[in-house]
């Protein structure tokens, strides 16, 4: 049985609180406007900064916003590219656990740019 102690249970209740009132945080909003990066198209922003903050903190070596935009696609790259990539990921199984939950790694990502900016 894993123990974990007082702040990771209380950073992990704000998590799955958050989430609970906004669905999905990296869901992503129905307008792409091609002057915004692909982060600021996050329909539950607030969410997908403590989910972005939490997957930096796993992994700091993506801790850069111009190459996780550059990773994402890009400012160009359209609503439905990022969709299908998400789509593909969760398919495959190419998913990561951010403070419990599991997400596709495009979408950790895009939570991570949110933290960044």
């Amino acid at each position: 049985m894993t123990t974990i102690d007082r702040r990771q249970a209380l950073i992990g209740l704000t998590i799955v609180s958050a989430l609970a009132g906004a669905g999905v945080a990296a869901e992503i909003g129905e307008a792409m406007d091609p002057a915004l990066p692909p982060a600021a198209h996050l329909k539950h922003a607030a969410s997908a900064r403590i989910l972005g903050r939490a997957y930096l903190q796993q992994a700091p070596e993506e801790a850069d916003a111009q190459a996780l935009n550059r990773l994402l696609g890009g400012d160009s790259v359209t609503r439905e590219t990022l969709r299908a990539r998400i789509a593909r990921e969760l398919e495959a199984g190419d998913l990561v656990n951010v403070a419990g939950c599991f997400m596709a790694r495009t979408e950790a990502r895009l939570c991570a740019l949110a933290a960044l900016s």
